[in-house]
């Protein structure tokens, strides 16, 4: 049936486990940062620098929050940011580096 676009009904529960527990760990990992009108306006300021409505909102977040680094694939960010900002492979390799692991598969 999978030819037809379908899932099984125990392909669909793990993958709802499986999300959840994503969610779960970077709960864990992460500091979820709400949004507010001081963040709008530090986003539209950030307009000369960055174009992207999007990606000045989670810069704003993370200047407001004072996250000690922001971790994202969108390399145009990671450029423009104005706080420390890593790829996801990246800060896994410096995680892995500062605990003496493996670093990850590229």
């Amino acid at each position: 049936m999978r030819d037809k676009g379908e899932v099984s009904k125990a392909d669909a529960v793990t993958a709802a486990k499986t999300a959840w527990t994503c969610l779960s760990k970077m709960n864990e990992l992460s500091t979820a940062v709400g949004c507010d009108r001081s963040d709008v306006w530090i986003a539209q300021k950030q307009l000369r620098l960055h174009s992207d409505y999007e990606d000045n909102l989670v810069i704003a977040a993370a200047m407001r929050c004072n996250a000690d680094l922001l971790i994202t694939n969108d390399e145009e960010l990671i450029r423009h940011c104005p706080v420390a900002a890593l790829s996801v492979e990246d800060a896994t390799n410096m995680l892995c580096e500062k605990r003496n692991l493996p670093e990850s598969p590229s």
